[in-house]
């Protein structure tokens, strides 16, 4: 796909107004603004390249849980996305993992078709096959689902939940919850990973108080970012990590090792540290 096709508008029904942009600084890429914001990046050459570094944290972290085999195949996943974007996590995991099942909920009606029409999926790739768009709130849809924990712990529920709608204090509140986080624990496998991204402003106060509320609803916790961030100095992007079966030594190895570099990741003691400020 070409570049020619963005510089596009659109009106969404919340008032805010969605742009996708050709990328000025890389060849064959484009960006979605909403507001003045910038949401999504894709690569359209290869969308399985991710350009934002917490995205590409929050994909090291599922290769970490979810390596891949002897063959150097990765598994399969069912990934529940909470926030659309530009579906630039769900394109990568789906060509990067064929055959995974993704469900894509954003509570903007009109954003999945406007991003989609403009920037294809990949032909690999069938919406309503392999990537299925909802349109609701965040949390609605989680209650209204109907996961059992019996099914959970039989493998049918999802092996992540990946929460992308966080923006510091100006988040919505229903979600930064530590009751969403249990309801979310619930739909998850046993294995199963809740991935949150926290951004967040300089001081880290709404970040350390997530992952305050995530080790309350969870087994264990991880975060992971740019090394400044953890100094409370700088604004941006924590992901925090979240599950019911322990974090092991070779996955946080494996985590560290992937990078962007300089990086970060706290566990444990390290964590507590942090997360009390």
């Amino acid at each position: 796909m070409s570049t020619r096709r963005t510089n596009r508008s659109l009106s969404m029904a919340s008032g805010a107004v969605a742009r996708i942009i050709a990328d000025p600084l890389q060849d064959e890429a484009v960006i979605l603004l909403v507001g003045e914001a910038e949401q999504s990046h894709v690569h359209l050459a290869d969308q399985r390249i991710i350009f934002y570094e917490y995205l590409q944290r929050i994909s090291h972290a599922l290769d970490a849980r979810f390596p891949a085999d002897a063959g150097g195949d990765l598994p399969a996943l069912r990934v529940l996305h909470l926030g659309a974007g530009a579906l630039t996590l769900p394109r990568s995991i789906g060509l990067r993992r064929p055959g995974s099942r993704q469900t894509v909920v954003d509570i903007e009606r009109e954003l999945v078709d406007f991003v989609t029409g403009l920037v294809p999926l990949p032909t690999e790739l069938q919406r309503g096959r392999d990537i299925v768009s909802v349109v609701d709130d965040a949390r609605a849809y989680v209650e209204h689902l109907t996961v059992s924990a019996r099914d959970a712990e039989a493998g049918h529920g999802f092996d992540a939940v990946v929460l992308d709608i966080f923006t510091g204090r100006d988040s919505p509140g229903h979600l930064a919850d530590p009751d969403f986080y249990r309801l979310l624990r619930k739909q998850l496998t046993p294995r199963g990973l809740l991935i949150v991204n926290v951004g967040d402003d300089e001081g880290m106060h709404f970040a350390r108080e997530q992952i305050r509320a995530l080790r309350g609803a969870f087994a264990d916790v991880l975060a992971t970012g740019a090394t400044e961030l953890f100094t409370g100095r700088y604004a941006g992007n924590i992901v925090a990590v979240a599950s019911e079966s322990p974090f092991e030594a070779q996955e946080l190895e494996r985590l560290s090792a992937a990078g962007p570099f300089p990086g970060t990741t706290l566990h444990g003691v390290e964590l507590d540290g942090f997360s009390r400020g």
